[in-house]
């Protein structure tokens, strides 16, 4: 794997973004430690995956949280 210069090279772990969990619809995401719902299908979990995603670019914080893309 390419490193950023003057970063050490580590291994990185995958993990699924996205959880059932009774019967609930649950998505997680680096920012929040917590996972994100409940929600009742997982197609309405990956909508709301996709506009927290975008708040967060736009500058919005839906998580009360330190991100890479806050201002």
């Amino acid at each position: 794997m390419d490193c950023r210069q003057n970063e050490e090279q580590k291994t990185r772990f995958r993990t699924e973004r996205f959880q059932l969990i009774n019967g609930k619809w649950y998505f997680s995401i680096r920012e929040s430690f917590e996972p994100v719902g409940p929600f009742e299908t997982k197609e309405e979990a990956k909508f709301e995956a996709e506009m927290a995603v975008r708040k967060m670019e736009e500058g919005d914080n839906p998580f009360g949280v330190q991100t890479r893309y806050s201002k």
